[in-house]
């Protein structure tokens, strides 16, 4: 039971209608030696580009339905089964009561310590406590005692993605596919390692797969979309963004992608329209405030600019770049004390940041003014 809703509910498996199974098998190719090697250097020094938060996966809530209510009678109490205590440690978890949920995994495993379920459930919990290590441990303990557990391998490959060990992961995800050929999840991950290793062809592949068995997924539609912006067709990934606000309107990331998108394109108006629709769905988004900001300024608006800028040096007071772009308006509105204090203040924080590039260019705008 744990294991079927941890598929459809915290990673968000989701079955097509009609795609073969066996068709899709043939299309796994297991990347060589080499290539895992070279995925593993060439992400070694770059940032994870998921996130996990607490009870969150790929930045949308896990949803758990209502589980019926144990009846904890005397006869329960004398005699409790792996079964209650699993069904009792999942009612706790969705109330948040983590410590709960953890006591009840462990003395269920401890009642049968050959359940493959009860230690991947575990194993879920603790990475949802970001006890990653703990996590691994627990999954990989599931997969010795059920060796075709694809939910563990494809849960323990997630671990290994946060802690950036993309070897491992990518031997997870393709394992996990030869026992489950149709989970769109585990596409998609392997989507996101090819991606934050700069394979964008491989990983535009894997998450089409994902879209062909879950077409209704808007995580999905983010890492094409996000790959189609690393490649520079921006047409296509402001396509893709739409789709992901189809599915999430209220996620103000749709509306800030596909702004970029736009703006990509020259065509500020649609941009500064979407990142406005994002800054209503969430009012306090910097990213937005910035990005918006950015197109004021390249279009020379630059009153609505340093509006938006100050937002962002208000809400993030360490990003270096806001400082510098509003010293550079600043200028262009004929305030060069301003200007100059923004600009140094950007050169200090940039050289903090090993922001070389940002650097560079807040020098090079403080000795033009």
């Amino acid at each position: 039971m744990r294991n079927q809703q941890l598929a459809s509910l915290a990673t968000s498996l989701l079955v097509s209608q009609g795609f073969i199974a066996t068709a899709i098998a043939q299309q796994i190719r297991q990347p060589t030696q080499a290539e895992l090697g070279e995925v593993q250097r060439a992400v070694g020094n770059r940032n994870a580009v998921f996130l996990i938060r607490d009870r969150s996966f790929d930045g949308e809530e896990l949803k758990f339905p209502a589980i019926p209510e144990i009846k904890l009678g005397r006869a329960l109490e004398d005699s409790e089964t792996t079964e209650n205590l699993l069904a009792e440690a999942e009612r706790k978890f969705q109330r948040g009561d983590l410590k709960g949920a953890l006591e009840l995994y462990t003395k269920a495993i401890a009642l049968d310590p050959d359940n493959a379920e009860a230690y991947s459930s575990r194993g879920f919990l603790f990475v949802v406590m970001k006890e990653i290590d703990r996590g691994i441990a627990d999954y990989t303990k599931a997969i010795s005692i059920n060796p075709e557990l694809a939910l563990a391998l494809r849960s323990r490959g997630e671990a290994y993605m946060i802690q950036q060990k993309y070897t491992e992961a990518l031997s997870d995800f393709y394992q996990a596919l030869t026992f489950d050929a149709k989970d769109a999840k585990t596409y998609y991950d392997l989507g996101i390692v090819y991606f934050a290793s700069g394979n964008y062809n491989d990983a535009k592949k894997n998450v089409d797969l994902a879209i062909k068995l879950t077409p209704e997924r808007a995580s999905f539609y983010s890492l094409r979309g996000s790959v189609y912006m690393a490649t520079g067709e921006f047409n296509q990934a402001a396509s893709d963004f739409s789709q992901m606000i189809t599915f999430q309107p209220e996620n103000p990331e749709g509306y800030i992608n596909r702004g970029a998108a736009h703006i990509k394109q020259g065509k500020h108006s649609e941009g500064i329209s979407d990142l406005t629709k994002a800054l209503s769905v969430d009012p306090g988004n910097a990213n937005a405030f910035y990005s918006r900001g950015r197109s004021y300024q390249i279009t020379q608006q630059f009153e609505q600019a340093f509006t938006d800028f100050t937002e962002v040096v208000s809400l993030e007071p360490n990003n270096g770049r806001a400082f510098m772009n509003r010293g550079i308006v600043q200028g262009k509105r004929g305030k060069i004390k301003e200007a100059k204090i923004d600009l140094r203040k950007a050169i200090e924080l940039l050289q903090q940041q090993n922001d070389a590039e940002g650097y560079q260019e807040a020098v090079a705008a403080l000795s033009e003014i």
